[in-house]
């Protein structure tokens, strides 16, 4: 039953979403570093820039 605007609610299944991460992968000479995809592009070419020095 309501009271007012309020309406109970009852959980009747619940559901656990993962979120497949993807990465971005620079490799330089032996060394591999992995990002996540979300990172910046301005981090991203500083980090660039600073590895292909």
């Amino acid at each position: 039953m309501s009271s007012g605007n309020f309406v109970r609610a009852k959980i009747t299944q619940q559901v656990e979403l993962i979120e497949e991460q993807t990465f971005i992968t620079v490799t330089v000479g032996k060394a591999n570093i992995s990002l996540p995809a979300s990172t910046s592009v301005t981090y991203l070419s500083q980090l660039l820039r600073e590895l292909i020095v």
